[in-house]
């Protein structure tokens, strides 16, 4: 009987502390982590999680005022905390405290950090202290790719921390972060999901860094062919990029220099294979990286100075029948350029890696310069027939207006955001075709929102199949088909990019013809298209000064109807 009793009590002890084992038990955590200030500038940033008895819900702190994209990853951090360890029986609340005069954070980058923190109060497994954490959660606990990373690692080594854990990087990252490496004892540890993560961060081992470029595989390319006049003209402008890219090559860095090879090898594949679209994407986007890598205050200097001369000598050629798909795309990459250039350089501010964007952007506003030069400069085999663009410009508004209203707010899809303004600078200089081919790009991601997954595979077949005359569309659906089979997301936008090019350029023409000018003959002295434009300009003129007339008079009628006739209305 007594055994019995001691029994039951054994038992009703084991009970009770399950049960404790089983409640929410209420617990602090907290993590320095990088934000970005300002495109030249990150600091440190304090998060906080407490965990409180509760139901599973999530909380955030009304001060600083925390944004949309922050609140979403607060939401998607609990979830994935909770649904890990079990639990649903504590509240998680988040705190920033931002420095003096701060007073709104947002954004999704502290999203990896947010769930790390939650796992380890629900688990009580403590987090070492010699790290920190960039990158978003996504819903399936992958932790995703974020910007300003070597400007956040700075801020991260400044603060005397020595390990910074990122998601998996991209090549630009991993040679900022070299190059940050230079100045600073900093150990980068990439990591691919929350799990990979939080184990590093509750361990005591040192990771193991990897920020060598890995070379790329060798691709192998199907023959292409491209029937168009200008064909030839573009097999020698991708030859001459895949040219100065390994031209550049010499002075790369050991730990980019096989990754720079194996990105040349394939552009010269390409090339042999007639896939010239995706020869000189190779090439552009290698001879930035080149660049790049040799960074420096003076290179940046540079650059920028080329980038404005390459600018100033643009020439905007006069729209023809037979050039207008050259010379419009050519005029769009001048106002990338021209929108991708920084406003100047900046001031050095104590961060190496301040510069860095400002780097990055006035490289690939000056690639796509030179590619707008190259594409400009060609010999037309025959007579042109001239036409004046701003005919184009009510078709073009029309365009412009109803994929603006279709595209997403601002800030939700970055290369729309670029296109559309780019778009305008074109639209507004009188570079309606350019216009046109930026609103292809825009509209390709509105024709892929809302797909399935069957409707992506069946539209990209059927876009892939297409047939087309011009030499864009031809050359793009030549890429299209090249990277379908690893990357179909790419090769959909891509096919939708070249048939709505095509769709436009068809527009531009029937526009054009319907009110034909007189040939223009290069070199001959039969064009009279210079002074028909400036008879068309006296005569617009004389209108505008008409306009202006009886608009003045209306105004003076109405401002003296106000003041005369009404005149007790500005009484009380």
């Amino acid at each position: 009987m007594i055994i019995e009793k001691r029994f039951l009590v054994i038992a009703f002890l084991i009970a009770l502390a399950q049960l404790s084992l089983a409640q929410c038990i209420g617990a602090n955590r907290t993590l320095l982590v990088p934000a970005v200030v300002n495109e030249n500038r990150s600091e440190m940033v304090q998060i906080g999680v407490e965990t409180r008895p509760g139901s599973g819900e999530a909380f955030t702190s009304i001060y600083p005022a925390v944004g949309y994209d922050t609140q979403s990853s607060e939401r998607t951090a609990a979830a994935i905390a909770f649904a890990t360890t079990g639990r649903n029986d504590c509240d998680a609340i988040m705190r920033f405290m931002a420095s003096k005069g701060v007073d709104h954070v947002d954004g999704p980058s502290a999203g990896g950090a947010m769930t790390a923190l939650l796992l380890s109060a629900l688990t009580g497994k403590e987090l070492r202290n010699d790290f920190s954490i960039t990158g978003t959660i996504e819903t399936d606990g992958s932790i995703g790719l974020v910007g300003g990373i070597p400007l956040k690692a700075e801020a991260v080594a400044k603060s005397g921390i020595p390990l910074f854990i990122t998601p998996e990087l991209s090549s630009s990252d991993k040679i900022g972060l070299l190059l940050v490496k230079k100045e600073y004892n900093i150990t980068v540890a990439q990591v691919r999901d929350i799990n990979e993560a939080f184990d590093l961060m509750t361990s005591t081992s040192i990771p193991q860094e990897n920020l060598v470029l890995s070379p790329e595989g060798t691709q192998e390319y199907e023959n292409a062919s491209l029937n168009h006049w200008y064909a030839p003209r573009l097999f020698a402008m991708a030859n001459s990029m895949t040219e100065r890219a390994e031209s550049h090559l010499n002075g790369s860095n050991l730990g980019f220099r096989a990754n720079f090879e194996s990105r040349l090898i394939n552009a010269k594949e390409a090339l042999s294979s007639n896939q010239m679209y995706t020869s000189a994407n190779i090439a552009f986007l290698l001879a930035i990286d080149e660049d790049f890598a040799n960074f420096s205050k003076e290179n940046v200097e540079k650059s920028y100075i080329e980038t404005e001369d390459c600018l100033d000598s643009f020439v905007i050629k006069n729209a023809t029948l037979q050039n207008f798909e050259v010379t419009g795309p050519a005029q769009a990459r001048y106002s990338w350029a021209d929108t991708k250039l920084p406003k100047s350089v900046p001031e050095g501010n104590g961060f190496v890696s301040s510069m860095f964007q400002t780097y990055y952007d006035t490289l690939n506003a000056k690639q796509w310069c030179m590619a707008a030069k190259d594409l400009n400069d060609y010999d037309y085999p025959g007579k042109e027939t001239a036409f004046d663009e701003s005919i184009l410009r009510d078709y073009v508004d029309d365009v412009l207006t109803n994929i603006t209203e279709s595209s997403p707010e601002v800030g939700i899809n970055s290369d729309i955001d670029f296109h559309l303004e780019s778009a305008e600078i074109s639209f507004q200089s009188g570079m309606y075709v350019a216009s046109l081919v930026d609103a292809a790009y825009v509209k390709s991601y509105l024709d892929m929102a809302n797909l399935t997954a069957n409707e992506s595979e069946a539209l990209l077949q059927e876009r892939l199949s297409a047939n087309y005359s011009r030499i864009w569309p031809q050359a793009m659906t030549n890429h299209a088909k090249t990277i379908a089979v690893g990357d179909s997301n790419s090769a959909l936008r891509i096919a939708l990019l070249a048939s709505n090019m095509d769709d436009y350029f068809g527009n531009v023409t029937m526009i054009a013809s319907d009110s034909l000018t007189q040939p223009l003959i290069i070199g001959g002295e039969g064009n009279n298209t210079e002074q028909a434009h400036q008879s068309k300009l006296e005569e617009e003129r004389s209108f505008v000064v008409f306009v202006a007339w009886i608009g003045a008079l209306l105004f003076i009628a109405a401002w003296a109807y106000e003041r005369l006739g009404k005149k007790k209305r500005w009484r009380k």
